[in-house]
């Protein structure tokens, strides 16, 4: 998600500047707060709130984790679904490196419920998308699996477990919700086992769902 993104979402444009009435002056730190962007109020509780964003956003830059909210189109899916690759990553959300022997698989980034199989209402804008790549024409006839992946943190047989779990609630999803049949999709868990490459297996990005293209028609 772009820095900018985040302080439209609050009204400040992605400037730190305020303008002033007149002639476009900039505010200096003694001045009041009561400046106006359009319709919105710079107040201290706003200033507060949009630095409080972009700490984050800082803190997500320097450590490589994934800001939530990330979303994989359904065109980017079959792409990644369809494309045999070694490494690669679109938007922040990496095309799980496959050797050449094996089928293409991608991560995605699906929240869940701490310790939880229980997807988060923020889940289903990915999992919409990628119910519409796998009733995409390059995928309609295809099969694939539902790989759940956790991080280190935790017992490994209850990652074991979890992993699993989560995995199933995604097929349960697209079966319910978007009508793709049951006989398409093989839910399995990893745990811990598999961290993505090159990462700290403790690390939050391992905590995702991989779909690997099983066989496509």
């Amino acid at each position: 998600m772009r820095l900018g993104a985040l302080c439209e979402a609050n009204g400040t444009g992605g400037s730190a500047d305020a303008l002033g009435p007149q002639g476009g002056r900039r505010l200096g730190p003694a001045t009041t707060t009561r400046a106006m962007r359009g319709n919105t109020q710079v107040t201290p509780s706003f200033v507060r709130r949009t630095l409080a964003i972009v700490l984050v956003c800082l803190i997500c830059a320097a450590t490589g984790e994934p800001i939530a909210g990330e979303v994989m189109s359904a065109e980017e899916i079959v792409k990644a679904l369809t494309t045999v690759t070694d490494e690669g990553g679109t938007r922040g959300i990496a095309v799980a490196p496959r050797p050449g022997s094996l089928p293409p698989g991608v991560n995605l980034d699906i929240p869940f419920g701490l310790n939880s199989d229980q997807l988060q209402p923020s889940a289903t804008a990915q999992l919409d998308q990628l119910a519409q790549a796998l009733q995409s024409d390059a995928l309609a006839s295809s099969r694939v699996e539902i790989v759940g992946h956790t991080d280190s943190s935790g017992a490994a047989a209850y990652n074991l477990s979890l992993s699993l779990r989560r995995a199933t609630a995604v097929r349960n999803y697209l079966v319910a919700e978007a009508g793709i049949g049951q006989e398409r999709l093989a839910a399995v868990g990893r745990g811990e086992e598999e961290p993505i490459p090159g990462t700290d297996p403790a690390s939050a990005r391992n905590r995702r769902v991989e779909i690997t293209l099983l066989d496509r028609k």
